[in-house]
Parts: structure tokens; sequence; C-alpha cells
């Protein structure tokens, strides 16, 4: 039995994955073409990220570094970077933030730019408050 609503095992559900494989080849393809446009679309979100001078990120599942341009600006700057499709200036210098002093030390010993924050409106954390 997995994780989940009981109803979701029951017997007339169908498999999402099998193997390891996504079981229907249409969710497959619909998976598949998600991937690709994500992938696609990084050298005109880190064009965005760099036209609204955004350089902060969180950590994966521990919580999400919250920017918030207003809705103008937002849509301006993405329909610049969509119609110009300029490519980024350079590599540009990410901070990862996070309120867990464990993640901030793992990610200090791997040599990444790194902040400690408290949950609020810029962090939603998804644990307590190490700091």
């Amino acid at each position: 039995m997995g994780i989940g609503p009981p109803e979701a095992w029951a017997p007339d559900r169908s498999v999402l994955e099998r193997d390891g494989e996504i079981a229907h080849a249409a969710d497959a393809r619909i998976v598949e073409a998600h991937r690709r446009v994500a992938i696609e679309d990084v050298p005109l979100l880190a064009a965005a990220c760099e036209a609204l001078d955004l350089s902060s990120a969180a950590f994966a599942n521990e919580g999400l570094a919250v920017h918030a341009p207003s809705p103008q600006v937002l849509a301006r700057t993405l329909r610049a970077v969509r119609d110009s499709a300029p490519e980024p200036a350079g590599e540009r210098q990410w901070c990862l933030v996070t309120n867990r002093r464990t993640t901030l030390s793992m990610l200090d010993d791997a040599g990444c730019r790194i902040a400690i924050v408290q949950r609020g409106a810029d962090y939603l954390g998804s644990f307590p408050d190490e700091a």
C-alpha cells in the first residue's frame, strides 16, 4: 500500500507508473512535452531573472524564495524578454536561501553562495526556523 488516500490504491484505479516508467503513452507524451518546454524556457527565464535583478532561490523541498515584482513590471519584462530573446549577460551568481542550519552547513561545505533566512513573506519555509 502506498502513501495517500486508500481509494488511490483501489483495484478500479489505473496504474500511473510501472517499473519506473509512466504507464500510459498519452500521459508520458504530456510529461515529456512539459519537460521539453521547461528546458527550452531556461534562457528566457534566466534573462527575465537578470532583468528583474533576481538572484536568490530556495533549496528544493525546503521552501520557496518569494519574488513579487508588480504584475505590470513582470508582464513588461516577460514580453520584452520573449520579443527580443536576449542572451543572459553572463553567469548569474545565485544565492541559495534556507532557514535550516543543517542545510546551510551542507551548502557551505559545497562552496555555494548561501544565506540563512526566516520564514515570512519572502521565504515560505517548509520547516520551522533554525536561525
